[in-house]
C-alpha cells in the first residue's frame, strides 16, 4: 500500500512542478527543460532514498518546451525513474542513474540509464505488464514521440519527442 501511494505522491510532485516553473519564470507558457529535470529529479530521489542509496547526474541543454509537452514529459521520466529505484536493486544496493537531454534537431532526445538488473525481456511488450509502463506508453503516443530501451549495463531507455506537435 505505502509503494502506491509513493508511486500516487512521485506524480503529483512531478505536476506541481511544472506550474511551479512556470509561476517563478517570467514565461507562463513555457518551461526550461534542464531546469525542469533538476527540480523533479531530487524530490522523486528524496521519496525513495530511504530505501536505497541513488545518485543521479543530469545533463540537460537549455530548451524551452510547452506545458503540454511538459506535463506528459516529467510524467514520463517520473515512471523510468521510480520503475528503476523500485526494480532495478532488489537488494538495495547503489543506484546509479544518468539522464542526457539535449535537443536534435526539431525533437528533444532524452537518454536515460541505470546501473541496475537490467530488465527482463518480457516486461516491455505489445502488452505493458505494469501501470507504470502502460503510462510510458501511453504518454508517449499522446505527445507523438518514439521510444526505445536497451539493455545495456543496467537499463537505458532512449526517447524521441517532436517540440511541435498536436496531442492526441
Amino acid at each position: 500500500m505505502q509503494q502506491y501511494f509513493k508511486e500516487s505522491q512521485s506524480r503529483i510532485f512531478t505536476m506541481a512542478s511544472v506550474h511551479e516553473e512556470l509561476y517563478e519564470s517570467q514565461n507562463f507558457q513555457k518551461v526550461d527543460l534542464n531546469t525542469f529535470l533538476n527540480r523533479i529529479i531530487p524530490d522523486i530521489v528524496h521519496l525513495y532514498s530511504q530505501d536505497t542509496h541513488i545518485t543521479y547526474e543530469i545533463d540537460a541543454e537549455e530548451i524551452l518546451i510547452e506545458i503540454s509537452l511538459a506535463i506528459p514529459l516529467g510524467l514520463i521520466v517520473n515512471e523510468i525513474v521510480t520503475n528503476s529505484i523500485q526494480h532495478a536493486f532488489p537488494n538495495y544496493e547503489h543506484l546509479r542513474i544518468d539522464i542526457n537531454c539535449n535537443r536534435k534537431e526539431s525533437s528533444v532526445e532524452l537518454i536515460y540509464q541505470d546501473n541496475g538488473i537490467g530488465i527482463p525481456d518480457a516486461y516491455y511488450s505489445a502488452e505493458p505488464k505494469s501501470l507504470g509502463i502502460q503510462l510510458i506508453d501511453t504518454l508517449v503516443k499522446q505527445i507523438s514521440g518514439s521510444y526505445e530501451v536497451w539493455k545495456h549495463q543496467g537499463c537505458a531507455f532512449h526517447l524521441l519527442i517532436p517540440l511541435q506537435t498536436e496531442l492526441i
